[in-house]
Order: structure tokens, then C-alpha cells, then sequence
């Protein structure tokens, strides 16, 4: 048995975060990891450390989705994420809060409900004291600092301060958050 003894996840113990390999070979293409990226893209700057990783990239620049839902019309690049989609079709929620007992059908999605009972807010702006529970709020919520510049995709626009907003929704709560109206 060989062992990696590079720490894998910041912040943690690295004995816990020690990757196991069985095999020399196994283990020589893991170190790439951390000596160095061989395999490159040849349409843009990626590198990758197996060749496998570099066919899959590929899939970016030529859009294939090799793997078909067989319920609806929509397609991935990878198996795992037409696995994680199937479960959409299905009225199965195997993943359950230890808060509320609601369930899940995605755990990401557990993920991100859990943030309602703890009251974490784990995205947070760059630019502002504003922090919101999912990825896609902050999403938003970053259009509105570059609302300062005109932009037909931005027809909303504030009365007091002439900013534009892509939707009705944001102009209000810019009107709630910084006017106070």
C-alpha cells in the first residue's frame, strides 16, 4: 500500500486527508496532482494531469452530451450528471433534514435548506456587507453593482438614483436596501 502524504484539504488534519493508493503506477499518476500538469488542451490554456480529464474537457469546446435522459430531452457531458438528473424525474427524497425532516431529492439541495435552520450565509458580497444563503441570490444581487453603466438589458431604472436594474424584483429591493422606500 502507498500513501500520498501531501495534504489534500487546507485547514484539516493531514493524516485524515491522506490519499491511499494501491498500486506504484496509481500512485505516480496521483503525484501529478502535485508535480505538475502534463496532458494539455489544445484549443486553450487548461491543463490536466490524465488524458481522461482532457477527453472529458474536450466536451466543453465541442458541446457534445453523449448520455440522453430518457424522460426528457435534456443531455450531459458526464454519467454522474444525468445520474443526479434522473433523480428529478423521480418522486423518491432520500436525502432528509435532521432539522425539520423535509426531503431531498438532491443533497446539494439538503445542503443549502440546512442554511435556513443554522442561519448561515455562506455568499457573501465582495463589494458590500450583503450575504444570502444561495449562490444564484448573490448571482443577482452582483447585477446591481455594475448597474451604474447603461445597458439596454437593464430597463428598470431607480427614480432617486438612476440606476438600472435588470429586473422589477432587484429595483425594489434596491429601493428597500438603499433608499429605505
Amino acid at each position: 500500500m502507498w500513501y500520498c502524504t501531501n495534504a489534500h484539504t487546507p485547514g484539516k488534519n493531514p493524516t485524515s486527508a491522506t490519499s491511499v493508493v494501491g498500486q506504484t503506477s496509481v500512485l505516480r499518476t496521483h503525484m501529478l496532482i502535485h508535480t505538475g500538469r502534463p496532458v494539455s488542451c489544445n484549443l486553450c490554456p487548461k491543463r490536466f494531469c490524465r488524458p481522461a480529464q482532457l477527453r472529458l474537457h474536450m466536451r466543453d469546446h465541442t458541446g457534445e452530451k453523449p448520455y440522453q435522459c430518457t424522460e426528457c430531452d435534456q443531455a450531459f457531458k458526464q454519467m454522474s450528471h444525468l445520474s443526479d438528473h434522473v433523480k428529478r424525474h423521480s418522486d423518491e427524497r432520500p436525502y432528509k433534514c435532521s432539522h425539520c425532516d423535509k426531503g431531498f431529492k438532491q443533497m446539494s439541495t439538503l445542503k443549502s435548506h440546512i442554511t435556513i435552520h443554522t442561519g448561515e450565509k455562506p455568499f457573501k458580497c465582495s463589494q458590500c456587507p450583503y450575504a444570502c444563503r444561495q449562490r444564484y441570490s448573490l448571482t443577482q444581487h452582483m447585477k446591481q453593482h455594475s448597474a451604474d453603466t447603461p445597458n439596454p438589458e437593464k430597463p428598470h431604472f431607480c427614480n432617486l438614483c438612476q440606476k438600472g436594474y435588470s429586473t422589477m424584483a432587484m429595483l425594489m429591493s434596491h429601493n428597500d436596501l438603499v433608499h429605505k422606500v
